[in-house]
């Protein structure tokens, strides 16, 4: 792999929101940002860490422009210091984690009918490349042996950047727009990239009742159904065509519910943090239950907005 004397810095890493002035919410245009900042982070720092374990990537903010929310970024490698690399050993790094956020920028342009990306193939493409980097370092650095990636980046820290991307596209309004430049290649933030599901596990809690847990990477979507301003306990929630009595452990969200500064009602959809409880009993009875810790972001049902959570739209 070549040396670049540029490989991701403010010139070629680009993020491009444009927005419908004076639509929506506009905190969701700075919390957008914030979410592609933290993917593009993630990928970096995942991908340095089966280099060397000591070295972290950071974005940093050269400057923003009008004309919608436009910010030049640059990419820095830095060690277990807090200082910057040499230049010519940052150049080959930094190259390498350019070449990462393509593969995933990439690969959430395409999703499932579930709105989700395959993590194992990226995975297995970012690994190659990894590889490649480790490589290049170890010429620059002038060792006889070139480094071997003891651990590549894995499935579940895929999953952790595809929710960060997703958390961004949740928050967009029908009328914005993403693009992110990396090295003059530019890719669409996906508005189809859904947060990941559960994956189920069993746990057998005694003998006359079998409990199913939820758990999994990044935030999930519930849609209310029934809000509850007086109470943290008794909302009701739907996930994946499931109905949940839902309690809200987020008391600063709760607070702001409950004083009426911010509205939340039937239909409305919540992007959370959230543990689900499935109980079912010998007699085939099913209970079940959540407690959401978090809610990350709230969306305003609409009804001619493009639908978030499959199936969950009503007809008319």
């Amino acid at each position: 792999m070549p040396a670049m004397a540029s490989s991701i810095n403010f010139e070629n890493l680009v993020f491009d929101l444009k927005y419908l002035p004076g639509q929506g919410d506009p905190r969701r245009i700075f919390q957008t940002m914030v979410e592609l900042i933290d993917a593009v982070e993630l990928t970096g720092t995942a991908f340095l860490k089966g280099i060397d374990p000591s070295l972290t990537f950071r974005i940093g903010i050269q400057e923003t422009h009008s004309g919608s929310l436009v910010t030049k970024a640059f990419g820095m490698v830095m060690g277990k210091d807090g200082q910057r690399l040499p230049k010519n050993r940052e150049a080959i790094l930094g190259q390498g984690v350019a070449s990462a956020t393509k593969e995933v920028l990439k690969s959430q342009g395409k999703v499932d009918p579930k709105g989700h990306v395959n993590a194992k193939e990226v995975t297995e493409r970012i690994a190659e490349l990894q590889q490649e980097s480790a490589q290049a370092y170890s010429r620059v650095n002038g060792d006889k042996v070139p480094l071997l990636i003891g651990k590549p980046i894995s499935e579940k820290q895929m999953r952790s950047v595809m929710a960060s991307l997703a958390t961004g596209a949740f928050l967009l309004d029908q009328g914005d727009k993403v693009g992110i430049t990396v090295n003059a290649e530019t890719f669409e933030l996906n508005p189809a990239l859904k947060p990941y599901d559960a994956e189920i596990v069993a746990v057998e809690s005694d003998q006359s009742a079998l409990a199913m847990v939820d758990t999994g990477v990044g935030p999930k979507l519930v849609r209310v159904l029934t809000p509850r301003y007086g109470k943290s306990k008794g909302w009701e929630v739907i996930h994946q065509d499931q109905m949940y009595k839902a309690e809200i452990l987020d008391k600063e969200w709760f607070d702001r519910i409950h004083e009426q500064f911010e509205e939340v009602g039937p239909k409305d959809q919540l992007l959370v943090d959230v543990e689900f409880e499935m109980h079912q009993t010998p007699s085939g009875k099913n209970s079940a239950s959540c407690k959401i810790y978090k809610v990350i972001r709230l969306k305003k049902y609409h009804p001619e907005s493009r639908p978030t959570i499959e199936g969950m739209e009503e007809p008319g």
